[in-house]
C-alpha cells in the first residue's frame, strides 16, 4: 500500500477507536483531509483510497486540482458552495457524493 493510502487507513483507525470509546457511530464522523501543498496527483491517489472530502486553504488551488481530475462527478462540481471564513477568505466547500 502507498503512504497515502497506509495514512488514511490509520487515521480511520483512530477516528474508529476514538469514536467507540465515546459510544458514537464511526461512520458518523467524516474525514477531510487537507490537500494544502499537495499537488493533484496525491489527491487523486487519495480518492483511490475513499477520500471524497479535501481542504484547500486557497480557491485557486482547490480550482486548478478540480481541474485536472478525469473523475467526471469532479470536475462538474454539482454542489459547490461558496462562503467566507472568518478572516475573510473564502471557503469552498464541494461534495461529490451527492450529500445535500
Amino acid at each position: 500500500m502507498d503512504t497515502i493510502g497506509a495514512n488514511l487507513q490509520a487515521v480511520r483507525q483512530r477516528i474508529a477507536i476514538a469514536a467507540q470509546a465515546c459510544g458514537r457511530n464511526p461512520e458518523d464522523i467524516g474525514l477531510i483531509a487537507v490537500s494544502k501543498t499537495f499537488g493533484a496527483a496525491a489527491v487523486a491517489v487519495a480518492r483511490k483510497h475513499g477520500q471524497t472530502a479535501f481542504g484547500e486553504s486557497y480557491a485557486q488551488e482547490g480550482v486548478a486540482k478540480i481541474a485536472t481530475m478525469a473523475d467526471p462527478a469532479v470536475t462538474r462540481c454539482p454542489r459547490a458552495v461558496v462562503r467566507p471564513s472568518d478572516d475573510g477568505e473564502a471557503i469552498i466547500e464541494i461534495r461529490v457524493t451527492g450529500e445535500p
